[in-house]
């Protein structure tokens, strides 16, 4: 009971992190494009996981690279 009051955490099942200011819009929107058309493609075990019903799961509140934005609207995840 050494936690008194509630901490706010990241919870997500696999995070790819990217400065916008680094990373342009198109190579944003080819890796995450990349990273879910071509998962089948991968070796690491983990890749089966990636899915579009889950590919949110845990990033509420987080912000969002706006080439992954993108990817994720153009797939229906993102309204």
């Amino acid at each position: 009971d050494w936690q008194k009051e509630d901490v706010k955490t990241v919870t997500a099942m696999a995070l790819l992190i990217g400065s916008k200011d680094q990373v342009s819009k198109d190579l944003g929107y080819k890796i995450t494009k990349t990273l879910f058309e071509h998962k089948g493609d991968m070796t690491i075990a983990q890749a089966k996981l990636i899915k579009k019903e889950t590919a949110l799961k845990g990033t509420k509140g987080l912000p969002m690279h706006p080439g992954a934005e993108k990817y994720f609207k153009e797939i229906g995840v993102l309204k």
